[in-house]
């Protein structure tokens, strides 16, 4: 006996996912502005500090500084790390805009780690979770501790 699908349920779900996806929306854009205004204080950090070590090294080895040129190695090695830095949040950035893009064009998909806390109760500490075919847990164990569970549901697409 097939029945017709409930219009109203329907309707309403199209609602959620969509006011869902404009707050992906506008959040995506916001966390990609401020990254980027980062990322610029960064380059000219990074310039700023690896120019300093560069200067630094040249002049110890030039006075036989050997102390002064540990310096110059340490101001070379933040300056790598702010570089590091620069380029993870770069990677992140253009993640952020393909998301961005997916949205415009209607193919997002949101892939988007969810963790929740559950008492352990039990064997495992899996609790109320154990029916879900995709979930990791870590902590909990026998005695009703809390652990962290993993929910992630990939097939949810807007």
């Amino acid at each position: 006996m097939n029945t017709p699908p409930n219009t109203e349920l329907t309707t309403a779900v199209k609602q959620i996912l969509n006011e869902n996806t404009i707050n992906d929306l506008k959040r995506f854009i916001k966390r990609r502005e401020r990254i980027n205004d980062f990322n610029i204080a960064l380059i000219y950090l990074f310039h700023i500090i690896q120019t300093a070590g560069i200067l630094t090294t040249t002049v110890a080895v030039g006075y036989s500084k050997t102390e002064i040129i540990w310096i110059g190695i340490g101001f070379n090695f933040c300056a790598s790390v702010i570089n590091i830095l620069e380029k993870v949040n770069s990677s992140i950035s253009t993640q952020l805009l393909q998301d961005i893009k997916n949205i415009k064009d209607g193919n997002f998909t949101d892939e988007s780690h969810i963790e929740v806390e559950v008492g352990g109760g039990g064997g495992g500490g899996t609790g109320a979770n154990s029916d879900w075919h995709e979930h990791t847990t870590t902590g909990g164990g026998g005695g009703g501790g809390a652990g962290t569970t993993d929910i992630s549901d990939n097939s949810m697409s807007v």
